[in-house]
């Protein structure tokens, strides 16, 4: 995407503002992360779009808690499911031995 010197302005401005979500210490625009890169792409975007800065700013700040929500949500399932699988497995391995050992009685 090839930017005006208006456009590239403002995406500089928006992208000083908006900490990078892996390191805070740097600005998206510093950062070398992935999640860094990923929000960059987002600004150039609704830069493209049209979106004032407000808007842009509202957006990136709506996805990134969006993210933080989902990683939150998604915690207990991924241990639930861990725990189902151990037990599973347990079970699975507790019935060979028993099945074995009557085989040989």
């Amino acid at each position: 995407m090839t930017l005006s010197a208006k456009q590239h302005k403002q995406f500089q401005r928006i992208a000083q503002q908006v900490k990078c979500p892996t390191c805070n210490a740097q600005s998206v625009y510093e950062s070398d992360t992935q999640e860094s890169l990923h929000i960059r792409q987002e600004i150039l975007r609704a830069i493209h779009l049209g979106y004032d800065d407000q808007q842009i700013l509202i957006d990136v700040d709506k996805d990134r808690h969006t993210h933080e929500v989902l990683d939150q949500d998604l915690a207990p399932v991924v241990n639930v499911l861990v725990v189902v699988v151990l037990i599973t497995t347990s079970v699975m391995r507790y019935r060979t031995l028993r099945f074995r050992s009557c085989r040989e009685n």
